[in-house]
């Protein structure tokens, strides 16, 4: 993500292809890996559905990944990681394949769905709040096979 922006998904100029780039790099998709890094500090809306291979953000992303504003399903075919932003899920439904690793301090779930549909996969939530644990609604789907 790139400061220099508007801080929309769907805006290709938000996109860089190397940590504090330039803009310019299309909106990630489909096999794509998704980092937020030290170097942003911008808020990310999700105002568009996703469809990524995975998303991290690191300890030292203090933006607010933010899909409450539009309510849109969202699909991550890997893992999502994330190490420290403001998290707002929605009211659209998440599907992740891989790993979902939350060691946030603020998740504001929504009422959108968790659908956990990995195999061998694991859910980690850590918190720092009491309000932070708390998910709408989880699936794990048939044949998924996630630890807790």
């Amino acid at each position: 993500m790139n400061d220099d922006v508007d801080g929309l998904w769907d805006n290709p100029n938000n996109w860089s292809d190397e940590d504090g780039g330039v803009g310019g790099a299309g909106v990630p998709g489909p096999g794509n890996d998704v980092y937020f890094t030290g170097s942003e500090t911008s808020d990310c809306r999700f105002d568009a559905a996703l469809d990524v291979a995975s998303i991290s953000a690191v300890a030292a992303y203090t933006g607010h990944l933010d899909a409450a504003q539009d309510d849109l399903d969202h699909a991550i075919s890997g893992d999502l990681v994330l190490a420290n932003p403001t998290f707002s899920m929605g009211d659209g439904a998440w599907t992740c394949s891989g790993t979902w690793d939350l060691d946030i301090t603020t998740l504001n779930p929504g009422a959108g769905k968790l659908i956990l549909d990995g195999t061998s996969k694991q859910w980690k939530h850590h918190s720092n709040s009491d309000n932070a644990s708390t998910y709408y609604d989880v699936e794990i789907a048939t044949g998924a096979t996630i630890s807790i």
